[in-house]
Formats: structure tokens, C-alpha cells, sequence
């Protein structure tokens, strides 16, 4: 061993990570798995609506978005166009990504209503449809990095994070800390805002399901497309913009879109006839 990997080695390989920066975490995690619990007990007392649908809306995400659509799709094109082609051009990216994801998860939507809720289908049942479906896309796309995240924070301010490191080989420590040194390097309140866009993507698969469940219920496929396009929008856009300027203008973008479509949703909410399943 040469004397300056022994340097390396007998040094921490790891810097503190910040009590502000494990809040955010906590916050983003506890808003990941909390908020749509607590939609859903809350939609069960007051709307009387049903538990199959939150399940029938997780089901949907994860056989829809992650197995046909990341697993099954998205790996066949990448074998073929090659994934250079495809993330080299920000524009290209945007519109395959953005397109992919609005097709695979608004057709699910429909799919899913058409044939599994068929004696159930009402509006109060809609809005649940999409608890399960945002509620199960936050918990493994934000919840599970920020439980891997928190605990990783806590080892490095125990110290034991870098006793783990020590005994791995130079090529995969390197890697490794290369990884774990986001926790560090970035500023506190980048942490807080997984949790401040979850509360804005699942307001957006809430509205997107009551839209895709009117197309159903009122045989309007026009309303179906309106939610791909939206659904495309909020994707692409979020590309280009976050590669374009930044993730505070990314965050406005989602947020802006998100709340006026559940602004317009809300008040087709409320001007609907009561459900006779009610």
C-alpha cells in the first residue's frame, strides 16, 4: 500500500452531515408515506368512499409505470435506439420521457376503472383510485431513498459509516463515497423539497384520476387525452426547465400546473350529481 492511500485511509473518508439537512429528510419522508394516509382515513370518514380503490390505484402504478412501462418498454427501446440517443438531447429526452409516462400511466388509469371498478366507479372512489396510485409512487420513488438516506446520515455522525467503507475495495469505496457525498455536500434545504413536490404530484394523479374517470363514466375518450397531455406536460416540462434553470423554477412549474388542475378539478368535483353509490 502506498503512503498516500494509508493518508486516505487512516483519515475520515466522510464529512458530517447536517441536523438541518436529516429534518428535510425526515419532513420528505413523513409527507411521502403520511399524506396519503392520512387522505386516505380522511376520504373514508368524510366522502364514505371505499379502501379497494387505493389499492387498485397502487396495483395500477406498479404493474403500469414500473413493469410495463420502466421494465418492459423502456428497456426494449433503449436496446435498440441505444440510451446515448436518447438523454444526449434534452428535447428528445423530454418528449420520449414526458410521452412514455403519460401514455403507460393514463391508460392504466383507464384500463384499470374500466375493468376493476366497474360496480364501484363513482367520484368519491375516483379520488381514492389516485391516493393509492400518487401515495404508492411517493412511497418507492421518494420514501424508500429517504429511509437509505436518514439511516446513512446517522451512521456517518456515529462514525460507523466509515468502519463500512474500510472494508470495501478501493474501485467500489470510491465509488461509494462519490455516491453518500451528496448527503454533505448539499445545501439543507435541497432535503425539504422531495416532500414539498410529493404534496404537488399526488394532488396532479388525484386530478388526472377524476379525469380519466369521468372519460369512463361519461364515455369522453377527448377527456382521457386531456389527462395524457397534461400528464406530458408536467413530465417534459419538468425536464427542460430543470435542465434549462434549476430545480426552483422546476418545483414553481409542477406546483403551478398541479394546483390549477386541481383547482378546475375540484369544482367539477363539486358541481357533480351526487354518486347513486353513495
Amino acid at each position: 500500500m502506498t503512503q498516500p492511500l494509508r493518508v486516505f485511509m487512516s483519515a475520515s473518508m466522510t464529512q458530517p452531515v447536517s441536523g438541518i439537512s436529516i429534518l428535510g429528510m425526515v419532513f420528505t419522508l413523513l409527507i411521502s408515506i403520511g399524506l396519503p394516509i392520512a387522505l386516505m382515513v380522511i376520504a373514508r370518514k368524510k366522502m364514505k368512499s371505499d379502501r379497494l380503490p387505493v389499492l387498485i390505484g397502487a396495483g395500477t402504478f406498479v404493474f403500469f409505470a414500473l413493469i410495463l412501462e420502466k421494465m418492459v418498454f423502456n428497456s426494449i427501446v433503449v436496446a435498440v435506439v441505444g440510451a446515448e440517443k436518447l438523454t444526449s438531447n434534452i428535447w428528445i429526452y423530454a418528449i420520449f420521457g414526458g410521452l412514455e409516462a403519460a401514455v403507460f400511466e393514463e391508460l392504466g388509469r383507464f384500463v384499470s376503472m374500466k375493468l376493476l371498478m366497474k360496480k364501484s366507479l363513482n367520484k368519491q372512489n375516483a379520488f381514492m383510485f389516485g391516493v393509492g396510485h400518487g401515495g404508492i409512487e411517493a412511497v418507492i420513488v421518494v420514501g424508500f431513498s429517504m429511509i437509505s438516506n436518514i439511516i446513512v446520515s446517522i451512521m456517518i455522525n456515529s462514525g460507523t459509516y466509515d468502519a463500512t467503507l474500510s472494508l470495501l475495495d478501493p474501485m467500489t469505496r470510491a465509488t461509494t463515497l462519490q455516491q453518500v457525498s451528496v448527503l454533505w455536500l448539499s445545501e439543507p434545504w435541497i432535503f425539504f423539497i422531495g416532500g414539498v413536490e410529493r404534496i404537488a404530484a399526488i394532488a396532479f394523479h388525484i386530478s388526472a384520476s377524476y379525469l380519466v374517470y369521468r372519460s369512463v363514466k361519461d364515455r369522453k375518450p377527448l377527456l382521457l387525452c386531456a389527462a395524457i397531455a397534461l400528464h406530458f406536460l408536467l413530465d417534459a416540462g419538468t425536464v427542460v426547465i430543470n435542465r434549462l434553470t434549476g430545480i426552483v423554477l422546476t418545483e414553481c412549474f409542477i406546483w403551478a400546473l398541479s394546483v390549477a388542475f386541481a383547482i378546475v378539478v375540484f369544482r367539477a368535483y363539486k358541481n357533480e350529481t351526487a354518486s347513486s353509490a353513495e
